[in-house]
């Protein structure tokens, strides 16, 4: 909630408490509401690693880069 105090997170529970989706599905949005994705910018955060550069491309890894930015996750997301 610090890291994003405009987002209504009332709004956000209630969608995601109220959405029927898989177990699979639901804790993959669970980890990433929590902010608790183990990308390499959260970990470095944490002192397990030492850069916060992505192992696949070498830009900043978060969430955002994990999903959609990065290189190997766009081929995977616009695969036919």
């Amino acid at each position: 909630m610090e890291l994003q105090p405009r987002i209504d997170w009332t709004t956000v529970w209630n969608n995601f408490y109220n959405t029927q989706t898989s177990e699979g599905a639901g804790s993959a949005w669970y980890v990433v509401i929590h902010n608790i994705l183990p990308t390499y910018t959260r970990l470095h955060r944490i002192h397990l690693v030492e850069s916060e550069a992505c192992s696949l491309c070498g830009k900043q890894d978060t969430t955002l880069h994990w999903f959609k930015e990065c290189v190997v996750s766009k081929e995977i997301w616009e695969r036919p």
